[in-house]
C-alpha cells in the first residue's frame, strides 16, 4: 500500500527536483531559469506563494532541448517527460518527474507520471508587433482546441455546458491530440531563441504578456527560494511587470486559491 503525502512533502519533493535541475543544469552549462508564479514566489514571498503548489522553470530552447537529450540518459530516480521522450505525451512542455512517487490527476490526462516541475522552452518571437501577434494568435488557436478536448465533464458544469463540450468535442475530433501538441511545438519553434529580439514562453499560460525583450534573458541571477539559491533572468521585474503587473500587491483573498487538483503518494 502507497503512503498518501501532504502538501508539505510534496512540495519538498518539487524542490528536491528542482535542486537536480539547478546542479545539473551549471553542471552541462545550461541556461535555466525560474519562471511565471515561481519567480513571483522568489521575489515576493522568498519561495512559493503560499496558495500555490507547483514549480515552473523556463529555459530557451536550445538549452531545452539539451536537456531532453542529455538528462535522459542521467540513470537516477528522476525522468524526464517530454514530447521528444514519450509517444503518448500530454504537454506541450517538459516535466522532470520523482519516479518513487505517484501523481494521481483529477483530469482527462492519464499519462502517469510522478511528482514533477514544469519545464517550459523560450522561443523566439518576430520583431514587429503585428507580425508576432499574428504568430502567437495561430499557437493559440491550437491550445484552444487542445484545452477543449483535454477539459474534463463534471457534474457541476450544468447540462447545457455539458452538451455544448460534447458536441464541441465531437467536431473537434479530426484533431488529434498529439497532432495538435506536434502542431504547437512545430510553429512556436519557427523563430530561433538567439537570434530574435523578443522572446516568450509560447506554450506558457500568460498569453500575450510572455512577450518581452531578449535583453531581459542576457544575464542570470541568483534569488532565494525556499532558503535555497535558483537562476533568475536579469530583468526578472520587467518579466514580471508584463505577466502580472503591480507583482509586489497581493490579489485579494477570495483569489488567492490552488488552481491544481491531484493527489500524490510515495511508492
Amino acid at each position: 500500500m502507497m503512503k498518501e503525502l501532504n502538501l508539505a512533502e510534496i512540495k519538498q519533493i518539487q524542490l528536491n527536483i528542482l535542486k537536480e535541475v539547478h546542479d545539473f543544469c551549471t553542471k552541462n552549462n545550461l541556461r535555466y531559469y525560474l519562471g511565471g508564479g515561481t519567480l513571483l514566489g522568489a521575489v515576493r514571498h522568498k519561495g512559493y506563494i503560499p496558495w500555490d503548489d507547483d514549480i515552473d522553470v523556463m529555459m530557451p530552447r536550445p538549452d531545452y532541448l539539451k536537456l531532453i537529450e542529455k538528462y535522459k540518459h542521467s540513470g537516477n530516480n528522476y525522468r524526464i517527460y517530454s514530447l521528444e521522450t514519450h509517444k503518448n505525451y500530454y504537454y506541450p512542455f517538459a516535466k522532470l518527474s520523482d519516479e518513487n512517487t505517484v501523481l494521481k490527476e483529477y483530469s482527462n490526462n492519464s499519462f502517469e507520471m510522478g511528482i514533477n516541475i514544469d519545464i517550459f522552452p523560450l522561443d523566439g518571437l518576430p520583431a514587429d508587433i503585428k507580425e508576432s501577434n499574428k504568430h502567437l494568435k495561430e499557437i493559440f488557436r491550437y491550445r484552444k482546441i487542445f484545452t477543449l478536448k483535454s477539459i474534463k465533464s463534471s457534474k457541476t458544469r450544468g447540462w447545457f455546458k455539458e452538451i455544448i463540450l460534447m458536441v464541441s468535442r465531437t467536431l473537434l475530433n479530426v484533431y488529434s491530440i498529439q497532432y495538435l501538441l506536434n502542431k504547437i511545438s512545430t510553429i512556436s519553434q519557427k523563430f530561433d531563441f538567439e537570434t530574435s529580439d523578443f522572446i516568450a514562453c509560447t506554450v506558457g499560460g500568460y498569453g500575450y504578456k510572455e512577450r518581452c525583450r531578449k535583453e531581459i534573458y542576457a544575464n542570470t541571477v541568483l534569488l532565494e527560494f525556499e532558503k535555497e539559491n535558483f537562476c533568475s533572468i536579469v530583468g526578472y521585474k520587467e518579466y514580471l511587470g508584463n505577466l502580472f503587473g503591480d507583482y509586489l500587491q497581493l490579489p485579494p483573498v477570495e483569489k488567492r486559491i490552488s488552481h491544481h487538483k491531484y493527489e500524490a503518494f510515495l511508492k
